[in-house]
């Protein structure tokens, strides 16, 4: 299982370029690797080269967990994601379409400081749309060390949990 922060990043601070396919290319050939499988691959700035290889070679798994956390955009703004709706859903439906059958695991956060009603109704909407095959939901909290450590959380854990509980409940009908 290849694990990071973010896989897309690999070979940007050794060869100035992403280089997840030329990775995934030579683990392939490790006598006693049976099976690869991707977690925590951002949207921005994916290496689409990755889909050939996922396609292409068996001992990849059709599996890509990317954890997109919103998908409104004053909340993707405001997160500092890189990414908009539109440049999201565009990726998602092109690894769908490159490599058939694929997983698609992700994970949202709720009631992020300033998350709307009208930004919680388009993540529920696009939530059914994506039909992701596995989906995890988190209420948000302070984190150290972030943007929005220095928002302010005005909201309760009910309403929180509410919401998160909402998404899980269309999730499981997908799943």
């Amino acid at each position: 299982m290849l694990i990071a922060q973010d896989l897309t990043y690999y070979g940007l601070d050794l060869y100035k370029e992403r280089k997840s396919a030329d990775l995934l290319l030579a683990l392939v050939d490790v006598e006693g690797i049976e099976w690869i499988r991707l977690n925590y691959a951002f949207p921005t700035g994916f290496p689409e080269n990755v889909l050939q290889v996922m396609r292409e070679q068996p001992k990849v798994c059709n599996y890509l967990d990317i954890p997109l956390q919103h998908i409104a955009d004053p909340i993707l703004k405001s997160m500092r994601r890189g990414t908009a709706k539109e440049k999201t859903t565009n990726l998602l439906k092109k690894f769908r379409a490159e490599v058939p059958g694929i997983i698609l695991r992700t994970s949202l956060i709720v009631r992020y400081p300033g998350e709307t009603v009208e930004g919680f109704e388009t993540l529920k909407d696009w939530v059914k749309e994506m039909r992701f095959e596995r989906l995890g939901c988190f209420t948000y909290s302070h984190e150290e060390n972030t943007h929005a450590k220095q928002l302010k959380d005005d909201v309760t854990e009910n309403v929180k949990q509410d919401r998160s509980n909402t998404i899980m409940k269309i999730q499981s009908q997908i799943s």
